[in-house]
């Protein structure tokens, strides 16, 4: 699936290859960073955008599919794989380290 470009569709493909299956643990490690280390104010709309969709929404999405599997609901937490750069802000990655702090935090209140 491509997580750039958020479609509709990939994610109904996703929830039907799964709807079936009894999860017991999701891991969720969907990720884009910058493709060069740049200041905020240069990074172009494009790729703050992609980031944000694939590390943001990408993951939240997986977490809502997965999450409804009775097996899946009786763990806590979703462990979604994050990054250094989430908790300490990274210079010239900005975009990225947001979207994993937002990417830590999240992760303990999917399931609530």
């Amino acid at each position: 699936m491509a997580f750039a470009r958020n479609e509709s569709a990939g994610y109904e493909r996703l929830t039907a290859l799964v709807k079936d299956l009894h999860i017991a643990i999701l891991i969720n490690n969907v990720g884009k960073s910058h493709d060069i280390p740049i200041p905020f104010l240069e990074t172009t709309e494009g790729e703050m955008g992609e980031v944000i969709t694939i590390d943001v929404n990408g993951t939240l999405k997986v977490i809502q599919i997965a999450a409804p599997s009775p097996a899946c609901r009786e763990r806590e937490p979703i462990p979604t794989m994050s990054s250094i750069g989430g908790f300490l802000p990274t210079p010239f990655l900005v975009i990225y380290s947001g979207s994993k702090a937002f990417a830590h935090r999240s992760r303990r209140q999917a399931q609530t």
